[in-house]
């Protein structure tokens, strides 16, 4: 039997300092001794753009497709490959923009496995640039084939009253709302989770028989936690993770990683 560890990056697997997100050294260590003889996962709600800055020039040995956008896509990093490719309705995403054409509440933008759009022309008057890249679009020019991820970036003073508003979109049962930070509204398919790519991921690999530990800190990781045969929250976590977790380990800043390893090989 396979041993599989997926992980959440913010706020689980990263630390941060001045220059950015980093993995401390000893979650290094410790994640390229597992990975000697087990598997080593990422699991997160960035895309294929974000994840390429942050590894590719890693010292991390990650032997399995990374599960990213909450599920909706699956990728093979080392054969730059989308294995997976779950898109949201089309009508959610006239949906999402009529809303927010309407009630500029929060700042809309439309993820693609490679790529963040932003629709219309940016206005710096009502919302601050992000500190990202992407890109300016027209609505006939989006390819709706290949966007996997809404994002509604809000003050989390309007978090509430949007994710309220999005429960009464008319297309609710076409998606999932994913709360990924207070800052985040995310809407996926119905049919992607962090928990269905893990398991695309696995049956890409052709991995059949495994034992799952997951770990992460917030509610886009509920149902891989709930789902693992073992499951893991950092300290720093929600309260609704660590009430579902089997076991609460240090926190993100305390090397959170290392610690879930050592207690997995002493199992």
């Amino acid at each position: 039997m396979k041993k599989i560890i997926y992980s959440d990056l913010d706020g689980t697997l990263f630390d941060y300092n001045e220059q950015g997100s980093f993995v401390s050294d000893k979650n290094i260590e410790a994640i390229n001794s597992w990975t000697n003889n087990n598997y080593f996962g990422i699991a997160t709600g960035r895309n294929i753009l974000s994840v390429k800055k942050l590894f590719e020039n890693t010292k991390l040995n990650i032997n399995l497709p990374f599960v990213l956008t909450n599920g909706a896509c699956v990728y093979d990093f080392k054969n730059d490959e989308i294995i997976y490719k779950k898109p949201i309705s089309k009508l959610v995403i006239d949906e999402a923009i009529d809303y927010i054409k309407e009630k500029p509440i929060a700042l809309l933008l439309l993820i693609s496995p490679k790529g963040r759009y932003y629709v219309g022309k940016f206005d710096e008057n009502i919302f601050n640039r992000p500190n990202f890249d992407f890109a300016e679009i027209n609505e006939n020019e989006i390819d709706y084939n290949d966007i996997v991820k809404i994002d509604f970036m809000v003050n989390p003073n309007n978090n509430e009253e949007l994710t309220k508003d999005i429960k009464n979109f008319k297309n609710i049962d076409l998606f999932s709302i994913v709360p990924s930070s207070l800052r985040y509204v995310e809407l996926i398919s119905n049919e992607a989770s962090k928990y269905q790519g893990i398991k695309k991921a696995l049956e890409h690999i052709k991995i059949n028989d495994y034992k799952l530990f997951t770990i992460g800190d917030y509610l886009n990781d509920y149902e891989m936690l709930l789902n693992a045969n073992v499951a893991f929250a950092p300290s720093n976590a929600h309260e609704k993770i660590k009430n579902i977790a089997h076991h609460i380990v240090k926190t993100h800043k305390e090397h959170a990683i290392f610690e879930m390893i050592q207690f997995i090989n002493k199992l």
